[in-house]
């Protein structure tokens, strides 16, 4: 009972107070609250002479052997092995990206556990989110035979299945996605992918999209949930633009101190971490000198820190508040708490072509006032002392979809056109204000009896897709459906997949339908070309919660790409008794 209550207040939460709460506030006042305009960073959105300068190098043999690596120069990265320990990378969390066989988790209960798994694997998501061999390289000619037939269709398209949003002025083709791990050599420097290949790591859903359009040099919006790659989504392909054009853009930097990469986290574990990914896919003896910094270390350890970057620095992985202190001696955040002296400034932005805000929901949340002060730093930098032949990148990355992160996100679209990229179904559909209904009702005849009436009243002519909690609810409300002239289709879960295969074809070519999918086939529709759906009635909310969240997915091709736009052609109706 317990275990049922929690998981009601999860899901009312989640609707009340992320879609409607959130997504009923207007694009002008969330714009308003980070308190940062278009003016304030306008330089950083001044196109350079030769946009893609940095990219047009093919890319340098490089000198080292794949398997090495090493500790840099006064670098305060804590590494303590000079080879690839891949179970030292495991332990601090690399297995986030590793292909994970496991068929069970032994703390969760066995049921729960299975069907959390079963979704997993077919939509590759948490610890199965990888493009495997099985599902992208070896998918059977018959899965796509109905979908080759679609109208919405004219080739065979395997990223469809991956059913990430993505939006922006500068989408990525389909061409360019990672749908298998040959693509990776056309897209990533030489160095890179065999360190990927020695460490048996393979894309994730997220990376497939992040690693083409980072290494591309384009500004990226990330966002995505746990497991889920986001952090090597912009480190592999950001590295590996560095290996590729270091030599020709080193000389051409601003003159004085200062990273050409700064990745801003939003703890010490986060920047410990991000470190020991940089150093890892780095070549041994390679000139980049890799620096951490954070706050409440000590005087001394302070002390040595700033002698460190006064020596050189060429990528800098540290948090907002210590960065805006080590920029203008004085952190935004704690001047506002308590008077403090000023220290000398250490460092600076004039030279930084890629600035990172890893974490930036969590960020945004405590220290909203340093990232605005760093935007503004950052544009001043370059309007002063930087070079407007060399393109400068921002990667915004997070979990959530708030208010604040929606706010940055606008204010860059309209400055330096990043490109949207979401993993996260729930997600996306709050980023694109698809409008949710929530339904308090008494019992399950209840809801039935509801979503009849919509459907007749509002919905006669779409594509909903109703889910229920048994083979019987679904024979009970495709009868109430007849009963109304209401046209449907049950799937129950005893289905054979042929018969599925048809049905999802017969979905592409109706025009108005209704299916009705009964619990145990939400992982077999996720193996399936079916995301066009307009309306989605959510009549039982079962344990893993996440495939209640993933059901939006089944939707995203309605979703809005113009983020400054609602979703008028797609909704939810969720049912709570």
């Amino acid at each position: 009972m317990k275990e049922a209550n929690k998981k009601e207040t999860d899901i009312l939460h989640w609707v009340s107070a992320r879609l409607m709460a959130t997504l009923q506030n207007s694009h002008h006042i969330r714009h308003k609250e980070l308190g940062i305009s278009v003016e304030d960073i306008s330089s950083i959105s001044e196109r350079s002479e030769n946009q893609a300068y940095r990219h047009t190098y093919s890319k340098q043999k490089p000198l080292y052997n794949s398997t090495e690596m090493s500790i840099f120069s006064g670098s305060s990265v804590v590494c303590t092995d000079s080879s690839h320990n891949t179970e030292e990378i495991k332990r601090i969390g690399m297995q986030e990206t590793h292909c994970q066989n496991e068929n069970s988790k032994e703390t969760q209960n066995k049921e729960v556990d299975k069907e959390h798994q079963m979704l997993d694997t077919s939509f590759m998501s948490d610890i199965q989110d990888v493009c495997t061999s099985e599902f992208a390289d070896k998918l059977e000619e018959k899965e796509f035979s109905q979908m080759k037939q679609s109208p919405n269709l004219d080739t065979l398209n395997i990223a469809k299945l991956f059913r990430v949003f993505a939006a922006g002025d500068s989408p990525l083709v389909n061409e360019d996605i990672l749908v298998n791990e040959s693509m990776m050599t056309a897209i990533l420097n030489c160095h890179i992918v065999r360190v990927l290949n020695y460490e048996d790591m393979r894309p994730t859903r997220l990376q497939a999209y992040t690693w083409p359009v980072i290494a591309r040099g384009s500004s990226a919006v990330i966002i995505g949930g746990r497991s889920s790659g986001k952090t090597l989504g912009y480190i592999v392909s950001l590295i590996s633009t560095i290996l590729d054009t270091w030599k020709h853009i080193s000389h051409r930097l601003a003159p004085g101190i200062g990273a050409a990469m700064v990745v801003v986290c939003h703890n010490w574990q986060s920047v410990k971490l991000a470190a020991q990914y940089i150093v890892s896919l780095l070549p041994a003896g390679s000139s980049l000198k890799v620096r951490t910094a954070w706050g409440g270390r000590g005087h001394n350890q302070a002390k040595m820190i700033k002698i460190q970057l006064v020596g050189g620095c060429d990528i800098l992985v540290t948090t907002a508040p210590c960065l805006i202190r080590l920029l203008t001696g004085t952190s935004v955040t704690e001047a506002r708490e308590r008077d403090s002296e000023s220290d000398t400034p250490v460092t600076s932005l004039a030279r930084c072509c890629h600035l990172v805000i890893d974490d930036a929901d969590s960020i945004l949340e405590y220290f909203a006032a340093d990232i605005k002060q760093l935007l503004i730093l950052w544009a001043k930098g370059r309007k002063e002392h930087g070079r407007k032949d060399l393109e400068q990148q921002i990667v915004l990355v997070g979990s959530r979809w708030t208010p604040l992160f929606g706010s940055l996100t606008h204010t860059l679209m309209s400055t330096v056109d990043p490109t949207i990229i979401i993993s996260s179904p729930s997600e996306a559909a709050i980023c694109t204000r698809v409008v949710s209904h929530l339904h308090l009702v008494l019992d399950e005849e209840d809801s039935l009896q509801e979503v009849v009436e919509l459907v007749q009243n509002l919905y006669n002519l779409k594509k909903n897709l109703v889910f229920v909690s048994s083979d019987i609810v679904g024979e009970k409300l495709k009868a109430m459906l007849e009963a109304a002239a209401i046209y449907s289709v049950n799937i129950p879960s005893s289905i054979i997949m042929w018969n599925l295969r048809n049905l999802v074809h017969l979905w592409h070519m109706t025009q108005a339908i209704t299916m009705i999918v009964c619990r145990g086939v939400e992982h077999h529709l996720f193996k399936k070309d079916l995301a066009n759906a307009d309306n989605i009635f959510h009549t039982y909310i079962s344990a893993p919660v996440s495939s209640f969240f993933y059901r939006y997915s089944f939707m995203i091709e309605k979703f809005s790409i113009d983020l400054k736009q609602n979703s008028p052609n797609c909704e939810s109706h969720v049912f709570v008794t």
